[in-house]
């Protein structure tokens, strides 16, 4: 037999049988020529042959059978051959090294002998990082191990692990439940410990050798997989894996040790060490010696030193170091406008009730923030004066204010419109065009003008002090101007920036008036965005689809008709024209069938487009079409929606059907698995891991209800286990599922986990400050102390990696303020009420949300005093803001009902209240208020009265009920006579 090797005539094959899988080589008898009894032969001959004959002479010497069969059994032994075959695949040999070699792929793609011949066709059809992601999808965890050790150095590993924490990432819970059935866990374990790639896999592995009873050393926290690592991903794991543990001081240890800032600075503030970080962050900045005014309003500062300053607030002001927390300020308050971290800077003394340095900071270069934060802290007077706006010539000077706005926006659109650069006449045709093109550079073309923005403030302003009719004069204005923004390809309708900045108004239903042109033929994609965000449960695409049905039951209707008809149906009204009993029925049909024109690309052959969704099911539920909206449900299920599937199960368990709600979630954990059974990684979803795993919980529930202990053992095993995900979204979502099924204990111990490892950031957008808030706010009413504490790490932990509206740098400390006040209160520690009403007064003046309920607290823990004194400088700062602002409602009505709610200025609040009423006539809630403090005043007859037509205008609000049924029985004990 000749030696050389031929060459491979195939990678690999189907094992149907051994011979079939190995690779051929030179004078080789064909497959046909070997009969089964032969190869039985050769394999006793390989199994009986003496230990002397080497590895070598097995893969080289005799017949071409036997060398086969050896090749197959070494395959199926790589845990006694596995260096003896590595050394083949050196051999000078080309037989023996082409053998050993070809042995080595076949584990590199976690192949054995013993494999379903499915199972290898699939695993032949990608690379080795592909082929191990399908062991690990079909459960075959050891297999992939082997894998995973045998590509160890190829130089394909990095992205083998990167795969395969993805493919952890999004579909552990499917992972759980094969290791589960085929008692596979260890070799999962494995798998995660040699294949980790983040720090979420690190913490995913201590967590399930946790919940699986491993004793965890504390040299062996990391996984195996870390040795790769870099140092700081290493410190970052081995810090939030302690952390996880519950071991803070010794993550602060671990980080200090590591000499990362960042990490210090979480664990400190994880911690509640907030001194200790104080002391630090002021010694990282270039200013020691406490002298601010070496920080002059000209001296720019770098990002990260203003970041710096930052932190220094933040923890000064929380261990009440007054000191430091002045350097602080004194320094963020001098940052330019134009500096990079202005904005980081002023974000950061909103939340610490500076305001009046805020407002000094932001002027007509911001425009937007100023009005936000102005309006967020009751202040629109900084924003007449910082705009330029005087609210005495407002209704002699508006209509000129708006034409020179728009006059302005004309002259801008010219000026682009204008070739750029050389010479050329001015409008008067006699003056050199020079400088042209700085002009040009000045407009951005991709939003209005600066008067258009400040007008667009102004219109907020005088919506927030009660002008309305100002405002609409402004907003109807600038709607209907035929005025255009944003670039050449891609203008928007200055009608669009009009209803987005309703949107965040007390007349945000004005969108829907101005929202489409009387004679529009369709609408842009932001103006039907708006129009959506107003709308329960509807998403822009179902208002589009709506408005498109309607076309088909109402031809002769105008597209702006049309539009408002599908806002006001999917508002819960029911337009005008629109017959029920007929056109319900009919606008199901229209959804249901093929898409119209507007939605299909006309060169694409015709495709059944059903534009039902989720949306619609609520939907035809809200107007009680219950029998469509069980159409729609099974319409999406039977397009294999997954949703779909679990609100089915959702229906049979509140109908009873516990049974048939068990096969509904049973099938919602099926289909979620099998969407990840077809080919390549874009596959897999996480909804769909969402999705099982809410059906995994509904049929743990289900089996607690029917009583079957063992069988819920089994589910909460399986839940415990799952939660050990990698996956941060994954967990955040289920915790939140959780907790609204009430299963707070269980949401609790995933949220536990979340904290550390969202504060120290996330490898997916799962948010700290989204984790901190929902958990801050489940555990509210067990423990206000801790949620206090999480909810203010939440907002001032993340100045730096979060972005909210600006109005919310005023607005979440207010909330955070209010349960820390009603804490405070609840322990009796007076120096805290006292530093927490100081901080809301500072914040926001006109607050009265915390006045309604804790001032008549703080009276019954003995601090009457304080909460008359607090009332008292609220009801005339109130008082002082209506005589400037007569005209506002909300502010009137707010104040004369906290009033009501002390029991306190009764008469001055009778007439603040009775004039609102003259201005707000229809108003149920603010004939209530009035109604209220009749009856506090023992008017109780006429408080009745005014209660009873507050019902008949509004009967959906329960309070109204149970004010009528309080005033009657006071009545009723009165003896008096009731009106029929």
């Amino acid at each position: 037999m000749r030696p050389a090797l031929i060459g491979l005539a195939h990678a690999f094959a189907l094992v149907v049988t051994a011979a079939a899988a190995l690779p051929s080589f030179a004078q080789s008898p064909k497959r046909s020529e070997l009969p089964d009894a032969l190869l039985k032969d050769d394999a006793a001959e390989i199994e009986s042959s003496e230990d002397t004959i080497s590895l070598l002479d097995q893969l080289s010497k005799g017949r071409y059978s036997s060398r086969q069969q050896a090749t197959l059994r070494m395959w199926g032994s790589r845990d006694e051959l596995r260096d003896q075959v590595q050394r083949a695949a050196r051999d000078s040999n080309p037989e023996v090294s082409g053998r050993a070699k070809w042995i080595l792929d076949q584990w590199r793609r976690g192949t054995s002998p013993g494999m379903p011949p499915r199972v290898m066709r699939l695993l032949q059809k990608g690379d080795d990082p592909a082929a191990i992601v399908e062991l690990i999808e079909l459960g075959r965890f050891a297999d992939a191990v082997v894998a995973v050790q045998e590509s160890a150095q190829s130089i394909e590993f990095e992205r083998i692990k990167q795969k395969v924490t993805n493919a952890f990432t999004m579909r552990f819970p499917f992972y759980i439940e094969h290791a589960m059935q085929d008692d596979s866990l260890p070799d999962l374990l494995r798998l995660i410990d040699l294949s980790a790639a983040n720090k979420e896999m690190a913490v995913c592995r201590v967590r399930l050798m946790d919940a699986m009873g491993i004793k965890i050393d504390d040299d062996a926290l990391l996984p195996s997989a870390a040795a790769q690592w870099v140092p700081a991903l290493q410190d970052e794991a081995m810090v939030a894996i302690v952390m996880v543990r519950g071991e803070q001081d010794k993550a602060i240890e671990l980080a200090k040790e590591s000499s990362n800032d960042n990490l210090i600075r979480i664990g400190l503030m994880l911690g509640g060490r907030w001194q200790e970080l104080a002391d630090r962050s002021i010694k990282k900045t270039s200013l020691v010696d406490g002298d601010t005014s070496e920080k002059s309003s000209d001296q720019s500062m770098s990002l990260s030193e203003i970041t710096r300053w930052v932190h220094v607030l933040v923890a000064a002001d929380r261990c009440s170091d007054e000191s430091k927390a002045s350097q602080a300020i004194g320094v963020l308050s001098k940052v330019p406008s134009e500096q990079e971290g202005f904005g980081l800077a002023w974000k950061s003394l909103a939340l610490h009730g500076q305001m009046e340095l805020v407002l000094k900071m932001l002027d007509r270069k911001h425009p937007n923030e100023l009005v936000d934060v102005a309006l967020a802290a009751s202040r629109p007077e900084a924003i007449f004066e910082k705009l330029n706006f005087r609210l005495s010539d407002l209704d002699s000077e508006l209509h000129l204010w708006i034409d020179e706005t728009i006059d302005k926006q004309l002259a801008d659109i010219a000026l682009l419109q204008q070739p750029a650069g050389g010479q050329g006449e001015n409008r008067r045709g006699n003056q050199p065009a020079i400088g042209r093109r700085n002009i040009r550079d000045q407009v951005n073309p991709d939003v209005p003008n600066e008067a258009i923005i400040q007008l667009m403030g102004l219109m907020k302003c005088l919506l927030a002090v009660g002008r309305d009719d100002a405002a609409w004069e402004i907003a109807e204005r600038l709607a209907n101007e035929p005025l255009q923004f944003g670039p050449s390809r891609d203008p928007r309708p200055l009608r669009d920036y009009v209803v987005q900045n309703l949107l965040s108004t007390s007349r945000s239903e004005w969108v829907f008036q101005l929202v489409v042109a009387e004679d529009a033929k369709t609408v842009s994609a932001t103006a039907q965005w708006c129009a959506a965000r107003l709308l329960d449960d509807t998403e822009s695409m179902t208002l589009r689809s709506m408005t498109d049905a309607l076309k088909r039951l109402y031809r002769q209707a105008s597209f702006p008709e049309r539009f408002s008809m599908a806002c006001d149906l999917l508002r819960g009204d029911m337009p005008q024209g629109f017959e029920p009993d007929r056109d319900f029925e009919r606008l199901y049909e229209a959804l249901n069938s093929r898409a119209s024109v507007g939605f299909l690309n006309s060169r694409m052959p015709p495709l059944d487009r059903s534009q039902i969704n989720h949306d619609y099911v609520k939907f035809f539920a809200r107007h009680g079409q219950t029998e469509l909206a069980t159409k729609c449900l099974s319409d999406l299920a039977r397009k294999g929606d997954l949703d779909a599937f679990y609100e089915l199960a959702l229906y049979e368990a509140s109908s009873g059907n516990v049974q048939r709600a068990d096969q509904f979630f049973d099938l919602t954990w099926k289909r979620a698995r099998a969407n990840g059974q077809s080919p390549g990684l874009k596959r897999f979803r996480e909804a769909d891991a969402i999705a099982g795993m809410k059906s995994l919980v509904g049929r743990w529930m289900g089996a607690k209800h029917q009583g079957d202990n063992v069988l819920a053992a089994d589910f909460r095993r399986q839940i415990d286990l799952t939660l050990c995900s990698p996956s941060t979204e994954f967990c955040d979502s289920i915790a939140e599922h959780l907790a609204d099924l009430g299963a707070e204990s269980m949401a609790k111990e995933v949220y536990e986990v979340l904290l550390p490892m969202t504060a120290m950031g996330s490898a997916e957008a799962t948010e700290f400050y989204d984790v901190a808030r929902k958990y801050s706010t489940m555990i509210r009413e067990q423990d206000g102390e801790a949620a206090v504490r999480w909810f203010d790490l939440a907002v001032g932990g993340t100045l730096e990696s979060t972005y909210f509206r600006s109005s919310a740098y005023v607005t979440l400390p207010i909330y955070i303020r209010r349960w820390a006040l009603e804490a405070a209160i609840d322990r009796n520690d007076r120096v805290a009420v006292a530093e927490h009403l100081s901080r809301l007064n500072q914040l926001d003046p006109m607050d009265i949300s915390f006045a309604e309920e804790q001032l008549p607290k703080m009276r019954t823990a003995g601090m009457t005093e304080l909460a008359d004194k607090v009332f008292d400088e609220l009801f005339e700062r109130g008082k002082t803001h209506l005589k400037r602002f007569p005209m506002d409602v909300t502010v009137g009505n707010n104040v004369a009902w906290v009033a009501a709610m002390n029991d306190r200025r009764l008469d001055d609040a009778v007439e603040l209240s009775e004039r609102t009423v003259f201005l707000e006539p229809d108003s149920a809630i603010y004939r209530d208020t009035l109604a209220e403090i009749l009856f506090r005043l023992g008017r109780k007859k006429e408080a009745l009265h005014i209660e009873e037509s507050c019902l008949l205008d509004d009967p959906t609000q329960w309070h109204l009920y149970e004010q009528v049924s309080k005033y009657r029985d006071a009545l009723a004990n009165e003896s008096v006579q009731l009106p029929r």
